[in-house]
Order: C-alpha cells, then sequence, then structure tokens
C-alpha cells in the first residue's frame, strides 16, 4: 500500500510509522509518564493491545490479552489473575473473540504486565488490537462432541503463531478512504469451527465460534461489571 492524499487519518498514522515500532516507546513512556504519549503513539500502542480506556483524560489503559481457539492452562490463569489484583481492581472480561481484556491499568504498569505475561506465562499480546489479524478463535466445543466433522486441534495456535512471526507482512491491513466507512467490519477476524451443522450445540457459542468480538466492554469502555479471578492471593 502506498501513501493517498485521500486516506483516512488513521492509515496517515500508520504510513507515518507502523504500529509494531511502538514497542520500546511503551517503556520509555512507563518511565516518563503518560503525559509524555503522543496522540498518534496512543493509536499505535493498540497493536500491542493498549487501548485507550474511557475517558481519555484519566490515563487509563484497557489491556487485551490474547488466547488463540480460548485456551488458557491454570497457570497462565493464575499470572493473568495476578496482573488483574495488582492493576486492574481484581477483575477482568471475558470476550466473544475469546480474549481477556483489564481495564485499569496504567502507563507505568506495562514493564511488568508485559514481563509476566510474555515471559511467565508464555502469552503474547501482538495484534490484540489495531488494524491487524486480532486473535484466532475456534469452536469450544472442539475435541469434545462425538460427531465433530474437522479436528482443530492445534491449527489456532500454529494459525497464531504464524502472524506474530510475520510481524509487518500483517501489521497494517488496509481501512480505507475518508468517507467509505473505514474499510470492510471484521477484516482482522480470524475463525475455525470444527463442529459443522450443530445448531443445538454451537448455536448458543455462536459469537465465539464466528470470531466476532464483544464491543460492550471492550474498545475502551468502562467495564460495566466482570468476573473476579478468585483463589489468586
Amino acid at each position: 500500500m502506498g501513501f493517498e492524499p485521500g486516506m483516512t487519518r488513521n492509515e496517515h498514522v500508520k504510513w507515518e510509522k507502523d504500529g509494531l515500532d511502538v514497542w520500546g516507546d511503551i517503556y520509555r513512556y512507563a518511565k516518563e509518564g503518560f503525559a509524555a504519549i503522543p496522540k498518534d503513539d496512543l493509536a499505535r500502542m493498540r497493536w500491542y493491545g493498549l487501548y485507550q480506556q474511557k475517558p481519555p483524560a484519566d490515563g487509563y489503559f484497557m489491556w487485551r490479552i490474547k488466547l488463540p481457539g480460548g485456551r488458557l492452562r491454570p497457570l497462565q490463569l493464575k499470572e493473568i489473575g495476578g496482573i488483574a489484583k495488582d492493576y486492574a481492581k481484581g477483575f477482568g472480561d471475558i470476550t466473544t473473540r475469546q480474549d481477556i481484556q483489564l481495564h485499569w491499568m496504567r502507563i507505568e504498569h506495562s514493564p511488568d504486565a508485559f514481563e509476566r505475561i510474555y515471559k511467565r506465562a508464555g502469552l503474547y499480546t501482538e495484534f490484540a488490537c489495531g488494524d491487524t489479524p486480532r486473535n484466532v478463535t475456534s469452536c469450544p466445543l472442539d475435541g469434545v462432541v462425538k460427531n465433530q466433522i474437522v479436528p482443530i486441534g492445534d491449527l489456532v495456535q500454529r494459525v497464531s503463531d504464524l502472524f506474530k512471526e510475520g510481524g509487518k507482512e500483517f501489521s497494517n491491513l488496509r481501512g480505507g478512504a475518508a468517507g467509505d466507512g473505514g474499510g470492510g467490519a471484521g477484516a482482522g477476524d480470524q475463525g475455525g469451527r470444527g463442529c459443522v451443522g450443530q445448531a443445538d450445540v454451537c448455536a448458543g457459542a455462536e459469537g465465539v465460534c464466528a470470531g466476532r468480538e464483544d464491543r460492550g466492554a471492550g474498545a475502551g469502555d468502562i467495564p460495566g461489571g466482570g468476573e473476579d479471578f478468585p483463589g489468586f492471593g
């Protein structure tokens, strides 16, 4: 994609500096404080799951942690629960795109939170937000229903890792020119479902299987509630 004068403001921001290039800046802003973050880098920080929480002037962030296929081991959940307890008022939201979102995060919390998620939990947040391939989802009943047609297995994790390792090959899914609605909705959605035609089984989890995201408690909105992470004292 080349530069075009008719591109939206968000496309200009991406053209000037790739969202993935803000990684080192996040650590610098963690030392300098919220006031040091320019508006354009606030937008780019979404590429690592950090989304400015409303009202913006308060300096809080929502942090989205990707869980490919919605799969989570106990030790990973314990690490997320510990971060929630330390920095996010003790709760998190589970989205229909099979992510976990923590609210009330401060930029100063980022280095420790990233360390715990990347190195201790073995998870990552690249492409959790932004104009990118988002979390790769799958039917939560994969491997459970006896008449499953296509077993998914570790394919979801492998596809997610492929996007991460591809880096800038996938870091700038094009939006649209000004006035055209900003591009196709759902351009970053990737999902797989192994239970085809299981209306009685999968209909209740349609949002999970189809790869849509819960906007109610996401995109920086102040959450209306959430579930506590018990047992992480």
